[in-house]
């Protein structure tokens, strides 16, 4: 140990990102006046936040609405943080200046100390969507709890976030086992299969990149068609079960017999999305 310096456990780490992820949430709902079908919370720590997952996730993701100047947001989010009275007094919270010019317009929070070996960091990543894309998908208001109150967000449904996970699925440039659970969960929650017109939406809102000039549903289809040869590989439950172990809670068990069913749904699901996707290319 350095001289002087304490170091965080990693209970301590874990509680403090928990902390930082609903304390910055807070601030961002109330750092402006957001519209209805200006914002969307999503992606992992939304199922897990919002939804009731018992996968951990780190960064806090949104979809807003194109076109809307986000400016200044992490300063504003910076002047609205409140942090429970519990946080060690050795502790301090920065925020980093906002990437504006960017999709995704993102920024960091961290607490962390001169004296203090470690740190609890949360990434925030607005993806900026057409405004017809976003206002055409479904929403709840989640009501998510802090240790200084609660906070109500706009969330996409389990059926878009399903749809979402399909699609980063099929078009990382690699597998992500937390895609992997997430799409195992959902399907016990009842979601069992992506939709055409969800499918649609995520071409209109996200990116795929490819070398070859293909419209945005081939592009899409000549990456799933990898990522599926990724899932069926004879190392892809092994490789999945050892990056989960860190996204789970100790109580949860995560080996080759437990992340065996997550995988063939997972590969199930990108097969589902690939014809989905080849009928799209179709009518294209």
């Amino acid at each position: 140990m350095a001289l002087g310096k304490r170091t965080l456990s990693a209970q301590e780490e874990f509680y403090l990102r928990g902390v930082l992820q609903t304390a910055t949430l807070a601030a961002l709902m109330d750092s402006r006046r957001w519209a209805p079908g200006d914002l969307a919370f999503q992606g992992g720590t939304s199922l897990h936040l919002a939804h009731g997952s018992v996968r951990f996730s780190e960064d806090l993701d949104f979809l807003v609405r194109g076109g809307l100047s986000l400016k200044g947001l992490s300063r504003e989010v910076a002047k609205r943080l409140r942090l429970p009275p519990d946080i060690a007094s050795d502790l301090s919270v920065s925020v980093t200046p906002s990437r504006d010019q960017r999709n995704p317009h993102s920024f960091f929070v961290t607490l962390s100390g001169a004296k203090v070996i470690g740190s609890a960091k949360v990434k925030i990543e607005l993806w900026q969507a057409p405004e017809q894309a976003l206002q055409a998908l479904a929403l709840k208001v989640s009501t998510i709890a802090s240790q200084t109150g609660q906070t109500f967000v706009p969330t996409l449904t389990l059926s878009e976030i399903f749809a979402d996970k399909v699609f980063a699925l099929g078009g990382r440039e690699r597998i992500k086992p937390r895609d992997i659970f997430d799409l195992w969960w959902l399907c016990q929650q009842g979601v069992t299969s992506p939709s055409i017109e969800l499918l649609r939406a995520r071409l209109a809102i996200y990116p795929v990149q490819s070398g070859l000039e293909l419209d945005a549903a081939q592009a899409w289809i000549q990456s799933a068609l990898a990522r599926l040869a990724e899932l069926q590989a004879p190392e892809a439950v092994a490789r999945a079960a050892t990056d989960l172990r860190r996204w789970m809670p100790t109580s949860w068990p995560v080996d080759v017999n437990t992340v065996a069913p997550m995988v063939a749904c997972a590969t199930e699901q990108l097969q589902r999305g690939l014809a989905l996707m080849r009928s799209l290319a179709e009518l294209a």
